[in-house]
C-alpha cells in the first residue's frame, strides 16, 4: 500500500461512471467516504467502510462499542509494565475471545497501539460531527492507522480499460506495525480452565453438553438477555496480520478439575434457538450472541509444510528461470546446546535454501523442524 498521505479522500458520486453501482440507493451513498490512491498503471478506489470493516469491525460487541462510545475502556482495562502487558476484560465482554489468538492479537494491538486507539476512536468522534441535512444520513469516515508498505488481499472489479479498479471486499492485511510489547496476558472475570481427573468419574449423556445445531437464527430486531454468556456465530473470516509476531496468554482466574469426557468450561454453549446480538438488558428474552470472525488460524502438519516448500522453490524457478535457486537439508549441529538440537532420541532437520535474483541480491531461507512426527523422517517446521 502507499503512504496514507497520498490518499484523497472523496465521495462516491466522484467514481467514474464505469464503476458506479450504486443504482437505486444512489441518493443515500453519493456522499459516503471513499479512499483514492494510485499505482504506476491504476487508480484504485476503497470505501472507508470496508476499510473500517476489516480493521476494526469483527464482533457486534467491537462494532457496538466503536458507533455508540468510541473508548476503548468500554472493553476493559490495559495495564503495561515494561514489555508486558495485562489486559483485564470486563464481564459483558464475552469471554470465549480469550480461547481465538486472532482476538487476542486485536485486542492487543487496539488496547497498546496508540495509532489504534486514535483509529478506533475517530470513528464515534465523525459520527457525532457529520450529519447532512436532514440529520438521518451519516456519512461514515474514520482515521485509519498508516499503511504504508503493508500487503492488501482483495476482491475487486475494474472498467473495460483496466485503468480503474474498485475495491469491495478486503481480505486480509499484512504488516500492520505492532504494538511495543512482547507478551500480553489477558484476564477475564468468567475465565475457567478444567482438565481431566482420572480419579473423577466420566460425564453422563446428561451432563454432556448439546452439540452445536445446523440452523441458527440471528434476529436482530429481539433485546438478549444478560444473564447468560454469549452464543458465537462464525462468519465469514477475516485476516489482520503484524509486523511483529504478539506473545498472547490467557491469565485464567479459577482452574479447576473436571471429568475426561467434558469440554473445556470457556467453550460456549449454542443452542437450537433464536439468538439476538443487539445490547441486552434485564428485560431480554433471548439468548445473546456475537459473531466470531477472526478465525484460528490452520497450521499446516509439517510434512505438508516440507513439500509445500520444495514445490515453491519449483514453481519460482519456473517463473524465474533466471533466478539461481539451490537447497539442501540435514541435521541441526549440536553446538553448545544440550537438548534443543535433537528430538527425541534423533537429530532435528533442517532445509536450507539460496535465491540468488541478481549480482547483488541473494535472500537466504532456513526452515528447521519443531515438532515431533515419530513415522516420518524429514520435517518443515516454520519459517
Amino acid at each position: 500500500m502507499p503512504p496514507n498521505y497520498t490518499w484523497k479522500k472523496l465521495t462516491y458520486s466522484q467514481i467514474p461512471a464505469s464503476l458506479q453501482r450504486m443504482g437505486t440507493y444512489k441518493s443515500e451513498l453519493k456522499n459516503q467516504t471513499i479512499y483514492m490512491f494510485h499505482t504506476s498503471d491504476k487508480t484504485y478506489w476503497l470505501p472507508a467502510i470496508e476499510l473500517a470493516r476489516r480493521l476494526h469491525f469483527c464482533s457486534s460487541e467491537i462494532v457496538r462499542t466503536a458507533i455508540c462510545e468510541g473508548a476503548i475502556h468500554s472493553f476493559g482495562r490495559a495495564i503495561k509494565t515494561g514489555w508486558e502487558g495485562q489486559i483485564d476484560f470486563l464481564p459483558h465482554i464475552p469471554v470465549a475471545y480469550l480461547n481465538n489468538p486472532e482476538y487476542r492479537k486485536y485486542f492487543a494491538w487496539l488496547m497498546f497501539d496508540q495509532v489504534a486507539k486514535d483509529s478506533f476512536s475517530s470513528i464515534f468522534t465523525n459520527r457525532n460531527s457529520k450529519y447532512y441535512q436532514d440529520h438521518e444520513r451519516w456519512t461514515f469516515d474514520f482515521s485509519p492507522p498508516e499503511l504504508e508498505g503493508t500487503e492488501v488481499a482483495w476482491a475487486d472489479f475494474t472498467d473495460r480499460e483496466r485503468k480503474n479498479c474498485f475495491i469491495r471486499e478486503i481480505r486480509s492485511i499484512i504488516g500492520i506495525k505492532a504494538p511495543s510489547v512482547d507478551t500480553v496476558w489477558f484476564n477475564h472475570p468468567d475465565d475457567k480452565i478444567s482438565f481431566p481427573s482420572e480419579d473423577q468419574p466420566t460425564a453422563s449423556n446428561n451432563e454432556k453438553k448439546a452439540q452445536i445445531p445446523d440452523d441458527i437464527t440471528v434476529d436482530i430486531e429481539k433485546t438478549p438477555r444478560v444473564t447468560n454468556r454469549h452464543r458465537l456465530v462464525r462468519f465469514n473470516k477475516a485476516g489482520l496480520h503484524f509486523d511483529l509476531d504478539i506473545c498472547t496468554k490467557r491469565c485464567p482466574r479459577y482452574m479447576m478439575q473436571a471429568p475426561t469426557e467434558n469440554k473445556n468450561d470457556t467453550e460456549e454453549k449454542q443452542g437450537n434457538e433464536v439468538i439476538a446480538v443487539k445490547q441486552g438488558d434485564e428485560t431480554g428474552d433471548v439468548p445473546r450472541a456475537d459473531f466470531m470472525v477472526r478465525e484460528d488460524q490452520d497450521f499446516l502438519e509439517s510434512i505438508d509444510k516440507f513439500d509445500l516448500f520444495q514445490k515453491l522453490l519449483t514453481q519460482l524457478q519456473i517463473m524465474n528461470p533466471l533466478w539461481v535457486i539451490t537447497h539442501s537439508t540435514g541435521q541441526v549441529p549440536r553446538g553448545t546446546c544440550r537438548k534443543l538440537h535433537k528430538i527425541g532420541n534423533r537429530f532435528r532437520e533442517y532445509l536450507f535454501a539460496t535465491v540468488q535474483i541478481d549480482e547483488d541480491t541473494k535472500i537466504n531461507i532456513l526452515e528447521i523442524e519443531l515438532e515431533h512426527f515419530p513415522l516420518i523422517q524429514v520435517h518443515s517446521p516454520q519459517l
